[in-house]
């Protein structure tokens, strides 16, 4: 089986022994750079990876396999499409993706945003964890027709003073559990 990971930054990767990809900060970046893994690679699975902030359930150092990823930036209810949905180019709805990870019931949300505490928009679409990259690698996967899984690790709590250098911190405390989860579920997926 191919595998392809995708990052926001090169010490999310740290260790991992698959090609991987670099994309910057946020669903714009992570989806060009992720089709542009998929068109190179031709992967069977494309993984984001990285790190994520709880919305309240998860703790800090908790390593996820997430079930579904959303977009809290499509937000089209002007034209009677709820929150975190779409229209592709045939006018179909693109909403929540599932990932490859069946067993997972952890709702992953994304934004373009970093998001410093817990909006409306957060509560209704009931997510568990947020990123920025997530659902752009998910789309251009979904996209694609590529297996998809995000995993991520838990650095910070939506609300809390959360700083840069201290989510690195946490990062860098826990890089182990996220290749350990990356392995046993790609080992389920197979």
């Amino acid at each position: 089986m191919k595998i392809v990971v995708v990052a926001s930054d090169k010490n999310e990767v740290k260790g991992i022994k698959y090609p991987t990809y670099i994309s910057g900060v946020g669903p714009i970046l992570s989806a060009s750079v992720a089709t542009l893994a998929i068109e190179r690679e031709k992967p069977d699975v494309v993984v984001s990876i990285g790190s994520a902030g709880s919305t309240g359930q998860l703790k800090v150092g908790d390593v996820i396999s997430c079930g579904s990823v959303v977009s809290l930036d499509q937000d089209l209810r002007a034209f009677h499409l709820s929150l975190g949905k779409t229209l592709d180019s045939r006018r179909n709805t693109i909403g929540e993706l599932f990932t490859s990870d069946i067993s997972s019931s952890i709702r992953l949300g994304t934004s373009a945003r970093f998001n410093s505490h817990i909006n409306e928009d957060i509560r209704l679409l009931r997510v568990d964890a947020l990123d920025m990259e997530g659902y752009g690698v998910g789309i251009a996967s979904h996209i694609a027709k590529v297996k998809f899984i995000a995993i991520k690790l838990i650095t910070d709590i939506i609300s809390d003073s959360s700083t840069i250098g201290k989510i690195a911190y946490n990062l860098r405390d826990s890089r182990e559990k996220l290749i350990y989860t990356l392995e046993e579920v790609l080992s389920q997926i197979s």
